[in-house]
C-alpha cells in the first residue's frame, strides 16, 4: 500500500467513524453523488452533441 493510499483511507475511516450512523452511511453519500463514467450522445450539431454529453456527466 502506498502512502498515499493509507492516508486517504485513513481520513475516510476517520470521517466515517465520527458519523453518526458510521461507515455505511459515508458509503452511500460517496455513491450517491458519483455519476455516470461514460455517455452516449448522438447527433449532426458537435456543439449540441458536447453540450448535451457535459449535461448528462454533470458538468
Amino acid at each position: 500500500m502506498k502512502r498515499r493510499d493509507f492516508l486517504k483511507w485513513t481520513a475516510l475511516s476517520s470521517a466515517g467513524l465520527a458519523l453518526p450512523c458510521g461507515l455505511a452511511a459515508l458509503g452511500r453519500m460517496a455513491h450517491a453523488a458519483r455519476g455516470p463514467d461514460l455517455v452516449v450522445v448522438r447527433g449532426t450539431s458537435t456543439p449540441q452533441i458536447v453540450r448535451a454529453a457535459l449535461d448528462a456527466l454533470g458538468g
